[in-house]
């Protein structure tokens, strides 16, 4: 303790009070000082400084995620085409996976580059990144749709999060779009409509069954 008020009035401009403190002590004759340390302000370094490790590590795991799949789609995916009309796009599940906190413009940003990357390694010039943006754009709302109220703060999409039926139409529907997109503006036409409907519908379902898989192995 410092000391006591001892006496208090008005000052002169009338916004403040003037204060006679009785000192506790007389502090001209201190020869030992204890200083206490912030012991709060030091755990919240120390938590600030987890936090900024725990981000590193998350985007490193999320960069060799994003390698991985595009080497997996652009080498060996691409070349599938089971009974010539369905093809697996299994890098749609490095956007699907993405935390349910993460803003639309850098979920948007991230589905550009993927998008892109893959363009550049199929020569298919802005379509993949076309459909993989307006996924992004829809799965926000599409998550919150499916998700309950009281868990959506920050998930990460699952049959754990959100249960094993909203999952899986939360994927269909995201896939659905995706394919929907990529494949009509590859086709250019709707000269062969029904062609283009059983690309769509047998390429969501082969690579929903390639994701469920993934999320089996993860298991």
């Amino acid at each position: 303790m410092v000391g006591t008020v001892d006496d208090m009035a008005d000052s002169n401009d009338g916004l403040s009070y003037l204060l006679k403190v009785k000192l506790a002590t007389n502090f001209g004759k201190i020869s030992n000082v204890r200083v206490i340390t912030d012991v709060q302000r030091i755990e919240q370094e120390e938590l600030e400084l987890k936090n900024k490790g725990a981000m590193i590590i998350n985007y490193i795991y999320r960069i060799l995620w994003f390698v991985g799949l595009v080497l997996l789609q652009v080498l060996i995916l691409n070349n599938i085409h089971l009974a010539g009309y369905a093809t697996p796009f299994l890098y749609t599940y490095f956007i699907l996976k993405f935390p349910s906190s993460v803003s639309r413009n850098e979920l948007l940003l991230w589905a550009f580059f993927l998008g892109l990357i893959i363009d550049v390694f199929s020569n298919t010039p802005g379509i993949n990144a076309s459909a993989t943006v307006l996924m992004a754009f829809v799965r926000p709302p599409l998550l919150t749709l499916f998700t309950p109220r009281d868990s959506f703060d920050n998930i990460v999409p699952s049959f754990k999060t959100i249960g094993n039926f909203s999952f899986i139409k939360y994927l269909l529907i995201c896939l659905l779009i995706h394919h929907g997109a990529l494949l009509t503006i590859e086709f250019f036409s709707f000269a062969d409509i029904g062609s283009l409907i059983l690309r769509i519908a047998s390429s969501t379902l082969l690579t929903l069954s390639c994701i469920l898989a993934f999320e089996g192995v993860k298991k």
